[in-house]
This record gives C-alpha cells, sequence and structure tokens, in this order.
C-alpha cells in the first residue's frame, strides 16, 4: 500500500497580512470618526436649543436653609463646589422654582400614543402595581441682578447673588418655608460664539468623512442590506402585528369606548339630562361608569314622589363634583351619606336627593330647586361649593367659558345694575341663536376671542377694566388675587352673595334649612397657582366664599381639613380627572355625617 503524500499548506502570502490590517484599521478609525461626529453634533444641537448654554451638565445648588431677610426677600448660602465667588460673578444663573405635583407613569407619551388602549392599560396596571407617582416640575423664575432694596420691597422673583450668597423672592411674595415648593439656583455654562460656530464645523467636516465611505458601499447589493433587511422587516411585522392584537384584545374587553352624554335643554332648570337615559362616561383610563337617570332628568336614584309621610328629605345641589358621571351611583356622596345618617339615626326615616349638572353654579342650581323643588319638598338644602363656582355666577364670564350671550344665557344668573341693585337674568328659551363666536378647540384662544367680542360693546369694556387676559390670571384664578378685582368679578362675588341669601329666603318661604359645604378644592386652588404679575393669597378663595355664606347667615362647613386628616387631599381625586373618586365621596359623606350629627338642629333632632 502505497503513502499518501501529505497535504500542503498554502503559500504564505505576506501582501493579503497587510491589507487585513490596513482594513482594520481603516474601520477604528472610521468608528473613532463616527464617535466623534455624534458627539460633536449632539453637543452643537443641544447648546443651539438653550442659547449657548449647558443646563443639563450646568451645576445646581439647592436653596438650603432659607433664612428670611426683610420685606420680601430670603437668604440661602451659596460658596460651595462650582459656586466660587469668581464664576457666580461671570457666569449667568437662573433661579428655579419647583412644585410637586401627582403624575402618571407614561404620561409623557400621550402626545404618540394618547389614543392607544394598550397605552392606557399599560399605565393603569403601573399605577396599581406601584402608586403614588409624583414629579417635581422646576420652572425658571425670577430676575436677575437685582439691587436689595427691589428683592425686598418689590419681589416677585427678583433676586441676585452677592458675597456667596442669593438674596431671593418668590414670586408670589409668600413664604418659601411654608408654601410647598422648592428652589434651586443654577449657573449656567456658557460657550462663545467663535467655540460654538466651530463645534458645528467640526460635527459636519466628521460626519461627512464618515459617512462618505458607507455611502458608496451601502446599497441594495451590497452584503450588509441583505444581511439586515429581512430580519429588520420581519421584527417590525411581528411588533406590528403584536400591537395590533393587543389593541384588538382591549377593544373588546374595554366596557364601551364611545361616551354617550343625554343632555336637554329644559326652559326652567336650564341643562339637565333626558329622563331615563342611559350616561356612558369614561376618560380610558380610571373609570368607565354606565348609569341610567332619573324621571327628573339627574343622574341619581329614583326619588319617592311624593315624600313619604315621617321622610326627612335631604336635597344636594351642585355642579360636575354632584352630578359625578365618573363614579356608580352607589359610590355616590347622596346614595353614601343616606347610608350613614340611617346607620347613625335608626330612628329617623331619611333620604337623600341629589340634583347636579356639570358647569353651574349657585345661581344655575337655584333653577333646579325652582323646577322641582315643590315635588322634592327637602327639609334639608346642601350646596356643594367648588373652586370656579364664583365665576359660574357671573354672566358675562360664563358667556367667555361657554360662548353664550350674557344676557341671553341658557341658565338663571343674578346680577349688579350700574345702580348697584341685583336683578334677575331668567332663563332664555331662545339661547342657541345668540351665540358668540364660534369655539375652535383651544379653550384659551376662544377666551381671548370671546372677550374681544364683548369688549366692543362699550358699556360691557368698562367691566373688564383691569382684567389684562390672557396676559393675566384666568377667569376662575382671578378670585384669588389681592387688591382691587374688575368690576367684573365684584360682580360676580356680588352676584354670588345675593344668591346665597334667596337660598336663606326660601329656606323661610318653605321650609328647609340651608347648609353650605365647600369643597376640599376651594381651599388648596389658590395655593397651586404658579407664576404672574399679580400677588395671589393662598387662603382667599375659602376666606372670600366663607365670608359671602355669613352674609347670608347660612351655616357653613368646609371639608378641606376632614379630608387632609386623610392624607394627601389629592387622593380624593382621580388621577386623570379632578373629580372625587369613590374614596372622594366615601370621605364627602362621612365629613358631612359627623357635621350634621354635631349640629341636630339642621335635621330637625
Amino acid at each position: 500500500m502505497s503513502e499518501q503524500p501529505l497535504p500542503r499548506s498554502p503559500a504564505f502570502n505576506p501582501s493579503h497580512a497587510v491589507s487585513a490590517d490596513k482594513t482594520q484599521r481603516r474601520a477604528r478609525r472610521r468608528r473613532v470618526v463616527a464617535c466623534l461626529a455624534a458627539a460633536l453634533s449632539a453637543t452643537w444641537i443641544y447648546a443651539e436649543a438653550n442659547d449657548r448654554t449647558f443646563p443639563i451638565i450646568s451645576p445646581v445648588a439647592d436653596l438650603a436653609p432659607i433664612v428670611h431677610d426683610s420685606g420680601y426677600a430670603f437668604t440661602a448660602p451659596l460658596g460651595f463646589g462650582w459656586f466660587t465667588e469668581r464664576r457666580l460673578q461671570r457666569l449667568p444663573t437662573v433661579l428655579f422654582e419647583g412644585t410637586v405635583r401627582r403624575t402618571r407613569p407614561l404620561e409623557r407619551l400621550d402626545p404618540f400614543l394618547g389614543w392607544s388602549l394598550v397605552h392606557r392599560h399599560l399605565e393603569r396596571m403601573i399605577e396599581q402595581r406601584f402608586p403614588g407617582w409624583s414629579r417635581v416640575t422646576w420652572r425658571p423664575i425670577g430676575i436677575a441682578k437685582q439691587t436689595p432694596d427691589d428683592v425686598r420691597t418689590i419681589g416677585h422673583g427678583r433676586y441676585l447673588v452677592w458675597q456667596r450668597q442669593i438674596i431671593f423672592s418668590t414670586l408670589e411674595n409668600d413664604d418659601p418655608a411654608t408654601n410647598g415648593r422648592k428652589y434651586r439656583l443654577q449657573l449656567l455654562l456658557r460657550l462663545p460664539s467663535w467655540a460654538h460656530g466651530l463645534i458645528g464645523a467640526l460635527a459636519l467636516l466628521f460626519g461627512a468623512i464618515w459617512a462618505w465611505p458607507a455611502l458608496r458601499r451601502v446599497g441594495p447589493r451590497s452584503a450588509l442590506y441583505r444581511a439586515l433587511a429581512p430580519g429588520t422587516f420581519v421584527t417590525a411585522v411581528m411588533l406590528v402585528a403584536m400591537f395590533v392584537m393587543a389593541e384588538a384584545y382591549f377593544y373588546v374587553t374595554t366596557p364601551f369606548t364611545k361616551t354617550a352624554w343625554p343632555s336637554r335643554f329644559d326652559p326652567v332648570a336650564g341643562f339637565i339630562f333626558e329622563p331615563n337615559a342611559t350616561v356612558r362616561w369614561t376618560n380610558h383610563f380610571d373609570y368607565w361608569t354606565a348609569e341610567k337617570t332619573n324621571s327628573l332628568g339627574f343622574l341619581d336614584r329614583e326619588p319617592a314622589i311624593p315624600k313619604p309621610p315621617g321622610t326627612f328629605r335631604i336635597l344636594i345641589l351642585g355642579d360636575s363634583f354632584v352630578e359625578a358621571a365618573q363614579v356608580p351611583i352607589r359610590h355616590k356622596l347622596q346614595a353614601l351619606l343616606e347610608t350613614t345618617l340611617r346607620r347613625r339615626f335608626p330612628e329617623r326615616r331619611i333620604d337623600v336627593v341629589a340634583m347636579g349638572y356639570s358647569g353651574a353654579g349657585q345661581s344655575n342650581v337655584l333653577s333646579f330647586y325652582e323646577a322641582f323643588g315643590e315635588r322634592v319638598r327637602p327639609d334639608l338644602v346642601i350646596n356643594i361649593v367648588v373652586a370656579n363656582d364664583l365665576a359660574n355666577n357671573s354672566p358675562l364670564l360664563e358667556s367667555i367659558r361657554n360662548g353664550w350671550h350674557p344676557y341671553r344665557a341658557p341658565r338663571l344668573f343674578f346680577e349688579r345694575a350700574a345702580d348697584g341693585a341685583i336683578q334677575r337674568n331668567d332663563i332664555d328659551p331662545d339661547w342657541a341663536s345668540h351665540k358668540l363666536p364660534p369655539a375652535t378647540g383651544d379653550a384659551q384662544h376662544d377666551y381671548a376671542l370671546r372677550l374681544a367680542h364683548l369688549r366692543r360693546d362699550s358699556t360691557l369694556a368698562k367691566r373688564f377694566d383691569g382684567w389684562r387676559f390672557p396676559d393675566d390670571l384666568d377667569m376662575d384664578r382671578m378670585f384669588c388675587a389681592i387688591g382691587t378685582l374688575a368690576p367684573v368679578f365684584e360682580d360676580a362675588i356680588a352676584s354670588s352673595r345675593h344668591t346665597f341669601g334667596e337660598f336663606a329666603r326660601l329656606g323661610a318661604r318653605d321650609g328647609f334649612r340651608n347648609l353650605v359645604v365647600a369643597a376640599e378644592n376651594v381651599t388648596t386652588y389658590c395655593a397651586r397657582i404658579v407664576g404672574g404679575w399679580r400677588n395671589v393669597r393662598p387662603d382667599l378663595l375659602i376666606a372670600r366664599l366663607r365670608g359671602l355664606v355669613a352674609e347670608a347667615g347660612l351655616p357653613f362647613f368646609d371639608l378641606y381639613p376632614a379630608f387632609k386628616a386623610h392624607g394627601l387631599p389629592e387622593a380624593a381625586r382621580f388621577l386623570r380627572d379632578g373629580h372625587w373618586s369613590e374614596r372622594g365621596h366615601a370621605w364627602a359623606a362621612e365629613a358631612i355625617a359627623d357635621y350634621l350629627a354635631k349640629h341636630p338642629e339642621l335635621i330637625g333632632q
């Protein structure tokens, strides 16, 4: 058997090794050039978007401890780390104010996926698993490099950096130790204009060096294209298919996606619901509620008419907080209050009826009593007042909000005449023929447009003197402002005072007692106002309301302390809706029942 010759190894070719080494070095150089191009481009874009500054990498100092100086001025030490006296004098600074607010896990995706049921259900799952999401929203305030006297006497965010400390004031000239907000100073690192231009030129140069060879090689026939295109296409198709399947699943399992709001206009009561109709309401996140209206046209149980003998009946009047389309009827204030009072007073026969509709103020709900009071015959009327009700009582402000003619409106209003007397503006059955300019969908733009339309009337224009909207507080927040208000807001306060007096008069005539209950947001509303040039007092709205009710001689109850005793008052409202959740209705029912137990004269004890 002859021996087989051993296979010969291929001859070593030095040129091949040199070529491979050059290819590797060229690839490394291209990676370095790509990284440089990306870094320089990102730096240039970020600096361009922030006026050649770098807020992300700029040092920040939280202002603590804060000590009162005098007047509106407060001081806090700096002079540590980056905040040397030299840098503080040479570099620009920005004073920030931070507000802690409840937030949702995926709310930043709303502009892109707000329509998606998958997005809403995923966010809901995260919120249920990890509740209590909050975020500090920082906003720049203040005017830098002011004199100490201006900071102390004028305030409104003025500040200066002096001798390694900051002397500053808040926007509302309140105490930063008690207003619930946080403050910080940022030292902005700024690029010279020549350096900014050089970075942009280098980014273009390195980007071109990196892209040119790649653009020459990549095409439909290249190996890179053949390797990546099929997998990328299949992955994209699978992701789209999974998303469509998830959307279809949630579409089928979600109780409903289309809302139904069967409202109608009544010439005596104003806006109410169609009797015995189904209202479907959802925000596609917190609730999906479908409930049937009663024969009177309200989202409540069917009241016993006529009132059974020996029954003590409570009538609750209000706006969307009483309407409560977000909550099943069995979990609403009236149902829970009735159950609680019957448990506490088992010897009494007590029932509770509610009449509420969105956007109604006290003068508007007075028409509910005028339309149905004789049939319902209450023994106690409870008015639930919320933060925007003072504006709801003004025909002019509500015409701006809703586009009605102020004196041809679909709701009852009272208004102060030129001689100071209060006149009644009855519901106009032909209100729809006298609307202001139509809505565009942008509320602030619509308000400004309608306000300009009303100001064309020389008589009405004087009523708005002093209100600089849209460069001013809006119609609801203006009642938090200190000082003299525009006549239209003073008229709204006078109208509200008269309306409470009308309830007192009707109570004396028809034999029912009155109780005015302030929702917790009346107390917290002014404290949430940030920014603006007006002075705002955090407790001014609740103080105004308390004074108006006292002038009418009616008992007054504020829900805020009771809600605060449970923890965070915001926990009483839906995360994605400002109305009470089932928890909020339960807290309100418990608090009102406690108040009535302490004041038995209101329930005829």
